[in-house]
């Protein structure tokens, strides 16, 4: 895992938006066609937050994390933004079956996205995830 994801994930987002270090986390997953699409999971302990803006810092600051114009960061960034494939939801961060919560989760569960409102997928033998209901 690279170490400035890390850095976003544990210490930046939580210093600008509030919350701790396991209020966020991201996590990849797949369409029913077999798209992968990801989730930027914002725990409801948050408390209120523009969207838009968590969305805008995250990429920036993961555009920021290398200097050179080739890396990674700089190309996936732009295209995570063009696509529109990284969305924001207000969930409880997914954890471990040992209860952990780590900045990063690789959802294994094939599961439909709605074009409005992305769902959450729970893995089985996962535990501990909590979702609030609108």
């Amino acid at each position: 895992m690279d170490s400035d994801f890390i850095r976003i994930i544990e210490r930046e987002l939580p210093e600008r938006f509030g919350g701790r270090s396991t209020d966020y986390q991201l996590v990849e997953n797949e369409d029913g066609r077999g798209l992968t699409y990801l989730q930027l999971l914002v725990s409801p302990r948050v408390g209120p937050i523009r969207e838009s803006n968590v969305l805008e810092k995250f990429l920036d600051l993961l555009k920021r994390a290398e200097d050179s114009p080739e890396s990674w960061s700089q190309s996936g960034t732009e295209m995570w933004k063009q696509s529109n494939m990284l969305q924001i939801v207000r969930a409880y961060p997914i954890a471990t079956a040992g209860g952990k919560i780590l900045p990063f989760f690789v959802s294994k569960t094939k599961c439909l996205m709605e074009s409005s409102t992305p769902a959450v997928t729970v893995p089985k033998g996962v535990v501990g995830v909590r979702k609030e209901m609108e």
